[in-house]
């Protein structure tokens, strides 16, 4: 969806529309958080354990540096050469190579 701003829309308008396009990011980011939350909200009342918690949180780190971020990583990579090749007018390797090297 691409957002065109003439000069005669107001503030209220441009924020409403780019409201209604942030919003499913703002529900994908509370999902994830809220997840890793209640997890460690679990592991702290559960066991009662400082250590356990740290090494819930020591292991939240990690999933998310191995895991999370080389994902986007590769998507986003991945994202880029599509784009390249529907640019080129090739849309059969554009749909190639989403099938092929998307995680």
């Amino acid at each position: 969806m691409i957002i065109s701003v003439a000069p005669r829309d107001s503030t209220l308008s441009i924020l409403a529309r780019l409201g209604r396009l942030g919003a499913p990011v703002f529900v994908q980011n509370v999902c994830m958080t809220a997840g890793s939350f209640t997890s460690t909200v679990l592991v702290g009342h559960l066991t009662g354990s400082i250590e356990k918690v740290a090494a819930l949180g020591l292991g939240f780190v990690w999933c998310n540096i191995l895991g999370f971020h080389v994902l986007n990583g590769l998507a986003g990579a991945v994202d880029t050469m599509s784009s390249q090749a529907f640019g080129a007018g090739v849309c059969s390797e554009a749909r190639t190579t989403d099938t092929h090297y998307q995680p």
